[in-house]
């Protein structure tokens, strides 16, 4: 947080552009862990915003009872190996609203790597969704139990 003041505060000496700022406010921002993604509907502005965190930090969340896990990977992924209580719903599902989930609960998502979990935490941020959490690195990097249906 000291930095992106830091940050602003030398781009506001220096006489940058307010779209300079901007971009690198947001750049700011991603490097901390939360992604933030401005959309235009009409003339409204909507705020997209959900947080990638470690598998320390998931299993916190998790043992917590904070969140449900969503895992987005195909079935055949999620049958190899996947967090106890997962909930597996591909991504395809998500983009097609072929399930609907509660947006007052708060939300793990997870696939192999990170980047289709990133992919659906932005889609279900800009449907609305506010308590999502991406796990960084995916089932590759997670470090807690995992369950095996085969």
């Amino acid at each position: 947080m000291k930095r992106l003041g830091v940050l602003i505060l030398i781009l506001f000496l220096t006489g940058c552009s307010e779209e300079a700022v901007k971009e690198n406010t947001k750049d700011a921002k991603a490097k901390s862990g939360d992604y933030t993604s401005d959309t235009l509907e009409g003339q409204e502005k909507s705020r997209a915003i959900f947080q990638t965190v470690s598998s320390a930090e998931a299993i916190e969340l998790i043992e917590s009872g904070s969140v449900q896990i969503i895992d987005v990977r195909s079935p055949d992924g999620y049958e190899e190996s996947h967090i106890p209580n997962a909930r597996n719903i591909p991504l395809k599902d998500l983009e097609t609203n072929k399930t609907i989930l509660d947006k007052n609960e708060s939300y793990l998502i997870v696939c192999k790597v990170g980047k289709t979990s990133e992919i659906a935490s932005k889609l279900l941020a800009e449907k609305g969704y506010e308590n999502i959490y991406n796990l960084s690195n995916g089932m590759d990097g997670w470090t807690g139990e995992v369950e095996n249906q085969e």
